[in-house]
C-alpha cells in the first residue's frame, strides 16, 4: 500500500571494491558503522527482510 522512495545518486560500480553497506554513500541515515561493516539480512515481518543497521529508526519516522 506504500510507495517506495528512491535513493538519490547512482549505485556503486560492481568492479570497485568498497567497505560497508552498498547504499551508505547515498543514504542520508548512514553513519560510520554503515560505511565500514556490511549489514546482515534480518527478517522484518512475514515475507519481508532488510539488510540495514538503521531500519528500526527509519521505519519509526
Amino acid at each position: 500500500d506504500k510507495t517506495l522512495k528512491s535513493i538519490p545518486g547512482s549505485p556503486p560500480l560492481l568492479y570497485e571494491k568498497f567497505k560497508g553497506c552498498a547504499f551508505a554513500p547515498r543514504c542520508k541515515y548512514a553513519d560510520d558503522k554503515c560505511r565500514s561493516c556490511v549489514p546482515v539480512t534480518e527478517n522484518v515481518s512475514e515475507g519481508h527482510s532488510t539488510a540495514c543497521f538503521k531500519w528500526r529508526e527509519v521505519t519509526s519516522q
